[in-house]
């Protein structure tokens, strides 16, 4: 009797099991496999969208472009092209009523005054869009907690992407190519984050933050830019890390004009027609185990910098000094590796910057020095003396390997 009961308990699992799996098979139908498609519709120039819908058309010879109406929706280009005149004053996708919650998608963008305009309009997404032969690829002003993603931002008049007092946004795996201003500029923008961007080519700067505070760029990388890699003016408390910037025609990157408290670590910077790091007239900036080579001036140039920590850097084969100190104070080197510069490994004009186990090794010979005189050609140079001990100084050009020499093992 136990046992015929034990079988019945069972068999009513299995049916019930049965009607369980049957039901949710019967929910979920055959469209729950992938996502349901949004419903398709033919749009035209100037049109204003204020439902979810996606594209079956390209338009062209547009004044306007598509006007978003309303929040919350969705605009899947679908692989189509809205195109202006190349002459107007408006804008291929226009979010400026400020919808919030809005989702652009897979499509290009070209021949208008803006390619996609954000403005106030929050939480929004821009995602696989060509935005093309613009006067800037996309403006983001006023928006906050937005993010672009994987879009091309190529061959616009003036900018790439273009921030305008707006903060807290993201941009992720973004190309930035041959625009003929800056690749990113940011305005008065805070606390937004680049990661993993490609900005090629730009006719002024790759990266441009200006009043820009609390920002982080990391692992973008940043080449051939015309101006310098990576500008900040004016600009507090960014955080650059892991960022390659190299190819440039003037400096890679740049820290001016009262920037201050930034931070740049593990940067890769090499091959840029001036100096690698530049910091001038900023305090309290930390520079932290950059690579810096084949730079065309010096690896890292110090120019009335005030408090500024120069720590595990490695600096080689520039074509002046691997780290060089002009002016300012309260500066420290510490822990650095400077080897086969053309000029000297640590060159100093100013005794109020410190100097402390630091390896400088083989330079002075990338360069003809002979018409360099006797302060060329070494580990480390400082002319006042400055505080300094344990730095290591080998097979550098000149023999005396420092000056003075006591700040060398």
């Amino acid at each position: 009797m136990r046992g015929t009961q034990h079988r019945s308990s069972g068999s009513r699992l299995a049916a019930v099991a049965g009607i369980v799996i049957i039901g949710l098979v019967a929910t979920m139908g055959p469209a729950s496999a992938a996502k349901k498609k949004l419903p398709g519709e033919r749009v035209e120039c100037g049109q204003t969208i204020d439902h979810s819908l996606r594209v079956l058309n390209n338009i062209s010879g547009c004044d306007d472009g598509l006007v978003i109406g309303a929040p919350n929706i969705t605009l899947d280009l679908n692989g189509h092209r809205v195109s202006g005149t190349g002459d107007t004053d408006e804008y291929g996708i226009d979010n400026s009523a400020g919808h919030d919650g809005v989702k652009i998608k897979n499509g290009t963008v070209t021949g208008f005054d803006i390619g996609l305009y954000l403005l106030g309009a929050d939480g929004n997404k821009v995602a696989g869009v060509v935005s093309t032969r613009n006067n800037d690829g996309i403006v983001l002003e006023g928006t906050t907690m937005s993010v672009l993603k994987k879009n091309t931002l190529a061959d616009n008049d003036f900018t790439g992407i273009n921030l305008f007092n707006a903060s807290d946004n993201t941009a992720v795996k973004n190309a930035s190519i041959d625009n003929g201003s800056d690749g990113v500029l940011l305005i008065g923008s805070d606390r937004n984050t680049f990661k993993k961007n490609t900005v090629d080519g730009s006719g002024d700067e790759g990266f441009d933050l200006n009043d820009a505070d609390d920002n982080v760029l990391v692992s973008n990388r940043v080449t051939a830019s015309v101006g310098r890699g990576i500008q900040l003016e004016v600009s507090l408390r960014n955080k650059l890390m892991t960022n390659s910037v190299r190819a440039g025609r003037l400096n890679g990157v740049v820290l001016d004009l009262g920037s201050n408290e930034n931070s740049l670590v593990e940067n890769s910077v090499t091959g840029n027609a001036f100096n690698g790091i530049l910091v001038d007239t900023s305090t309290a900036n930390a520079l932290t185990e950059n690579g810096i080579s084949a730079n065309g001036g010096s690896g890292i140039f110090l120019s009335n910098a005030v408090d500024t920590s120069v720590k595990k850097n490695k600096s080689s084969n520039n074509s002046a000094s691997g780290i060089e100190v002009i002016d300012g104070s309260g500066n420290s080197l510490v822990k650095n590796v400077t080897g086969n510069n053309g000029e000297n490994g640590i060159t100093s004009n100013t005794d109020t910057v410190t100097i402390t186990k630091n390896r400088a090794n083989g330079n002075g010979f990338l360069n003809d020095n002979s018409a360099n005189g006797d302060d060329v050609g070494l580990g480390i140079f400082s002319d006042p003396a400055t505080p300094g001990s344990e730095n290591t100084a080998e097979g550098n050009d000149d023999p005396d390997e420092c000056e003075p020499q006591p700040l060398c093992v």
